[in-house]
């Protein structure tokens, strides 16, 4: 088995992972002998995230788990991947594929506030009452703080507002000064740090406003995207490199870095990692030219972060393609987090804002007219709400720049099912343009 994946790796470089998945489905139903091999040898298979399984995933499983025993997690409500092939109709066929299997209903939650809880509840619940009250979750923490809806000007006014509350939460900074009298706040006494707070967001560019805003405020930041810095000059070219190396490098790479082929052929094997990114990095100086480019310096400190983590190349490359975008956020430091509302999935903040609820985003139309999957926006939506721990901010905006032209805007339908015993509403300052005054004629008497 694992020289036919190698065999492909070679023959393909850096094959799409899911055509992997149905070569190793074919393999194993073409081949009688090696599947009961692979049988044999794993009695015991685990799956979490179950209802995230697309088709070449479910059926692989149910080939191997035939005569082993498999036991799997997963939440139907929290099936969000549907545009990468994932099916939770899968999950509920579980009972029917696995007969006597027993079920673990797990009620109890230990992340939010009950009030977080209920208005989730309510934006997921549909269809039948007595099913939905088998899905419903209880809080095991204390908190009857409201969820606060917030209606703002624009985008711009939306990220100054959600600014000026983290400013308070972590003690006050630049926006204070410049709306002492607002009454956007926390709502407690705690004080948080940066890396408490998160902003979730449907597409990837609503994140411009918020780096423009908290930029101009000193708040600290960090984005949840592998895309952005992957792609950039010296960072991607240094990675092509990597697969060169590594025997799994394209035709394009081949063709791009000719020029290195010989000095890469020279070097030892194996190399770790760390020792691997600097001499190739050496080559491209790349530490050099990320003394005058900030962001492709903090490019390779990420990378570098990574290579600690990782210290085989194969492995890192690996966790570069098929990782989450999660996995690129730091921990460690005090920032606050941006993301789109999928790269949440998983884990927790004590303060969250769902940003951008209007229709046409919250749920999302490419259109701006059309949902293509309203329910899998719904669980999407549900998902970022549970993200929250003690407080839950969602936003929205009168007005918002959609292909380069401003619009009008209409708060989300999802927020419509929110109970407004559970939700403050706050609506942001209309801003009124000063008239010219007008030139008088002076009076003598």
């Amino acid at each position: 088995m694992y020289k036919a994946y190698d065999r492909v790796l070679q023959e393909r470089g850096l094959a799409d992972f899911e055509d992997l998945i149905f070569i190793c489905f074919r393999l194993f139903s073409r081949d009688a002998i090696l599947l009961e091999q692979v049988r044999q040898r794993y009695k015991f298979i685990f799956v979490d995230e179950y209802q995230d399984l697309n088709l070449g995933q479910y059926m692989l499983v149910k080939l191997l788990a035939q005569n082993s025993h498999i036991f799997v997690i997963g939440d139907p409500d929290q099936s969000i991947y549907g545009f990468r092939g994932s099916d939770s109709r899968f999950f509920h066929r579980f009972e029917q594929d696995f007969p006597g299997c027993e079920q673990i209903r797990l009620r109890q939650n230990y992340r939010s506030t009950q009030t977080i809880l209920d208005a989730s509840f309510q934006v997921i619940c549909t269809g039948d009452d007595l099913e939905n009250e088998a899905r419903k979750i209880y809080a095991s923490l204390d908190g009857t703080q409201k969820i606060s809806i917030n209606e703002t000007a624009g985008e711009s006014a939306e990220a100054v507002a959600v600014g000026k509350v983290i400013e308070k939460g972590v003690g006050g900074l630049s926006f204070l000064s410049m709306d002492k009298g607002t009454d956007q706040d926390p709502g407690t006494d705690r004080e948080y740090a940066f890396s408490d707070f998160a902003v979730l967001y449907r597409t990837r560019q609503q994140a411009l406003a918020f780096a423009r805003a908290f930029e101009k405020a000193g708040i600290p930041f960090q984005t949840a995207d592998r895309e952005n810095w992957l792609d950039m000059a010296g960072i991607k070219d240094l990675l092509a490199l990597v697969r060169i190396f590594l025997a799994r490098g394209s035709d394009a790479d081949l063709q791009q870095f000719a020029q290195f082929l010989p000095r890469i052929a020279a070097l030892s094997d194996p190399m770790d990692t760390l020792t691997l990114l600097d001499t190739l990095g050496g080559w491209l100086d790349i530490k050099t030219l990320g003394q005058a480019d900030e962001k492709l310096a903090a490019a390779w400190q990420r990378l570098d972060a990574l290579a600690e983590r990782y210290p085989s190349p194969c492995d890192l490359l690996d966790v570069l393609r098929l990782d989450q975008d999660p996995d690129f956020l730091d921990k460690a430091v005090e920032k606050v987090s941006l993301m789109t509302m999928h790269a949440a999935k998983g884990l927790e903040f004590p303060v969250v804002f769902v940003t951008g609820c209007e229709n046409g985003m919250i749920p999302f139309a490419r259109d701006g007219k059309t949902v293509e999957d309203p329910d899998e926006e719904r669980r999407l939506f549900y998902v970022a709400m549970t993200r929250a721990k003690e407080m839950l901010y969602l936003t929205y905006a009168r007005k918002r720049r959609i292909f380069g032209r401003e619009q009008q805007r209409i708060r989300s339908c999802f927020i419509d099912d929110i109970e407004k015993e559970l939700a403050r509403y706050e609506k942001g300052k209309k801003q009124i343009k000063k008239q010219k005054s007008k030139d008088v004629q002076l009076e003598l008497f």
